[in-house]
């Protein structure tokens, strides 16, 4: 029966077993691959008593290894708790004593002679990993018999040393539990937590399905965008936050839209969404806060997903992100959304992202002089169209811009309107996009798609289009910087310029007139002199 327990103990993930010995007062642990700056700690359960070595010598577990020392090998072992100990009280509890023994766990308690010592053996209903459960929740636990933190090095292995031999429990701030490989004459764990991470989406509207979920979106302004974080939590895990920060002046959350979903997260008592007050981490948009004791009962990775709504603000970047330079800016600095997971006592991932773009184009109102010079017309007017409906805007304060290079270069005063949102004046919205002295308007906050440009009215001598023009807005990902993937615009027409040039045409110029009372009187003389002259005509030929 003893054997069998070391069988089951040892044997199965999650369970942390014996020491052996290594001289004659020192026994180890060590955890292999032990995680940079988590602390584990080791706590002696039961005491243990060896019988004599094993016969023969076991051979070696791998080609690679040493043969084990047969003189600290054993082939049967006694394990003995003290009643009325801390562990006695987590593991036995209240539990009733039937003839003298207590069963709990699914382990077996047998008082001893004394009747304070009792030896532990395991029966048909111990399960290795619910033990381990219980003494990982176990509250305010005594000071362990070793401790020791994740070494800065990559494969070295964290040596717990402790004074006796006895089976060892072992858990971390990270809060995974280990399988242990139970070699002799030391006791070996292999970290095998399974790492937790996040991935960030956001959702464009104009794919369907799974193909609308990606790294980036197009958007107008006021329009509700959706986002979606998928979390990986390993098994066992402690201190589980996830974090998200959105550019809040670009990007308002929607505070009541934030869900949590997944096949173990039934109830809102796995975890606790943070918005605002002390609790939220500093930079923080919102924050969820997963329970402990859930996230340390998972036996396994279990998939969690974050979903929420942010609304574009008309504080949104407009077009690619770039600074004076021209080079693109960071993430954390456009219309972002970046978010990561902590976990344990000093673990992290790293920080997902999404970026948002929200686009302008300029239209250009002109006609030719007769040396082919662009020459610009004021007071035109259009409509801009999506689908068959006119777009609202709100005409913003002219703005400066600098065309031409050198002593060419001269500044131009332009028109400048923006998409109309939810709680703008009804005195300020306009459909009517209408040219300033140097033609140009600049339309502002406009989601990437196909749009139609309609004359409403040309200028004074010039004719409206006949036609209407087709704008198309597209957003294609262009390159990757970093974990950054950017977007650029294609205008169509004039996509090299980046804005729409239109034509005006002055009307056809009708010929010249003389008096018209004048061509009657002369029409109507020579009318006269005709008919006089066939008349005398006519009487000749009579008197002949």
């Amino acid at each position: 029966m003893m054997k069998k327990i070391l069988t089951l103990l040892v044997t199965v993930l999650m369970v942390f077993s014996f020491t052996a010995k290594v001289n004659a007062d020192t026994y180890t642990i060590e955890i292999d691959n032990a995680v940079e700056g988590e602390t584990y700690n080791a706590y002696k359960i039961f005491d243990v008593t060896y019988a004599e070595p094993k016969d023969p010598a076991p051979e070696s577990p791998s080609d690679d290894a040493p043969a084990p020392d047969a003189s600290n090998m054993h082939k049967a072992y006694s394990y003995t708790i003290e009643k009325g100990s801390y562990w006695w009280t987590v593991i036995v509890g209240t539990a009733t004593a039937t003839d003298g023994v207590y069963t709990a766990n699914g382990l077996k308690f047998s008082p001893t002679a004394n009747g304070t010592t009792y030896v532990v053996e395991a029966t048909e209903d111990f399960d290795a990993a619910a033990f381990a459960a219980v003494l990982n929740a176990a509250e305010n636990k005594p000071d362990a018999d070793a401790t020791g933190t994740g070494p800065d090095a990559d494969n070295l292995p964290l040596v717990l040393t402790v004074t006796e031999p006895g089976y060892y429990f072992v858990d971390t701030t990270l809060g995974s539990l280990c399988s242990l490989d139970t070699t002799e004459p030391k006791a070996t764990i292999r970290e095998k937590n399974l790492t937790t991470s996040v991935v960030k989406y956001v959702k464009e509207d104009s794919a369907q399905g799974d193909a609308a979920w990606g790294k980036w979106n197009d958007a107008d302004y006021g329009q509700v965008v959706e986002f979606k974080s998928v979390i990986t939590i390993g098994a066992h895990q402690k201190n589980v936050v996830y974090h998200d920060i959105l550019q809040t002046a670009k990007l308002a959350l929607d505070t009541t839209s934030i869900t949590v979903t997944g096949a173990t997260v039934s109830n809102a008592d796995k975890f606790t969404v943070v918005t605002s007050g002390n609790d939220l981490p500093t930079g923080d948009t919102f924050a969820v806060f997963f329970d402990t004791e859930w996230t340390e009962g998972l036996t396994e990775a279990t998939t969690v997903t974050i979903t929420y709504k942010a609304t574009v603000t008309l504080d949104a970047i407009i077009g690619e992100q770039l600074d004076n330079n021209g080079d693109p800016l960071a993430m954390g600095q456009g219309n972002d959304n970046q978010c990561k997971v902590t976990y344990g006592k000093a673990q992290e991932t790293n920080w997902d992202w999404t970026r948002t773009y929200v686009w302008e184009f300029d239209l250009f109102k002109f006609h030719l002089d007769d040396e082919n010079n662009q020459i610009p017309l004021a007071d035109a007017k259009f409509n801009l169209l999506y689908g068959d409906n006119a777009l609202q805007f709100v005409q913003l304060d002219d703005e400066t811009i600098v065309v031409g290079e050198g002593q060419n270069a001269k500044e131009i005063t332009v028109a400048v309107y923006r998409l109309a949102v939810d709680g703008d004046s009804e005195d300020d919205i306009t459909t009517e996009l209408v040219t300033p002295e140097s033609g140009i308007v600049i339309v502002r906050g406009l989601d990437a798609d196909e749009y139609v440009l309609k004359e409403t009215e040309a200028p004074k001598g010039y004719n409206k289009l006949k036609e209407d023009l087709t704008v198309t807005l597209t957003s294609e990902g262009s390159e990757t910087v970093g974990e950054e993937q950017l977007a650029e615009l294609t205008v169509t027409p004039n996509s090299d310029e980046g804005h729409v040039e239109i034509e005006n045409k002055t009307g056809a110029e009708l010929p010249s007139t003389g008096g018209i009372g004048t061509t009657i009187f002369r029409v109507a003389g020579a009318l006269m002199v005709l008919g006089a002259g066939i008349i005398l005509i006519a009487k000749k030929k009579a008197n002949n």
